[in-house]
């Protein structure tokens, strides 16, 4: 079996699973890619990112399908991550592979951490969010999450568990 089928088998398993966990394809694809390709900041990172890109818009057709969607606060966040996400492509054409792996698995542990501490009890009106400081944590988030090769998503998006911070008052 080539290489490209064995790539394309494995990313497609990853972006169903990813995409029914409701997580984004990047954090799993990127150690992945590595395998089959040498380049991580010009090979691995920039097609982690269209899978990424591709897998997030598909699930927002179905949360938007259900009426799950908050379109203006998604508007203005997708807008400061658009605008803000090239920076983090540049750092990464200076900063060291070396570093951005280590970046990387610190993101993978910082996400584990936070998905796997025990839930809380949810509040009682979650669908009333606070979202004014959204877009201010967006922009580190976007140069961030662009310079690793992942989606800001991931990082952006609360567990379950923190959906009381987010809460009206």
């Amino acid at each position: 079996m080539s290489d490209l089928a064995l790539m394309t088998g494995g990313l497609a398993v990853l972006a169903f699973a990813s995409g029914m966990l409701g997580l984004g394809v990047a954090f799993a694809a990127v150690p992945f890619l590595s395998l089959f390709l040498d380049d991580l900041v010009h090979q691995v990172q920039p097609l982690s990112l269209l899978l990424n890109g591709v897998t997030a818009l598909f699930s927002l057709f179905g949360f938007a399908a259900s009426g799950l969607v908050s379109w203006r606060p998604a508007l203005l966040l997708a807008l400061v991550l658009t605008l803000l996400a090239p920076l983090g492509a540049l750092l990464a054409q200076v900063v060291s592979p070396a570093w951005l792996w280590l970046a990387y698995f610190g993101a993978v542990l910082f996400l584990a951490w936070r998905l796997f501490r025990p839930e809380g009890q949810d509040c009682e009106d979650a669908a009333t969010p606070r979202l004014p400081l959204a877009p201010a944590l967006a922009a580190p988030i976007a140069v961030l999450a662009s310079m690793l090769g992942i989606g800001p998503g991931i990082l952006l998006i609360r567990p379950r568990r923190a959906a009381r911070s987010l809460c009206a008052r």
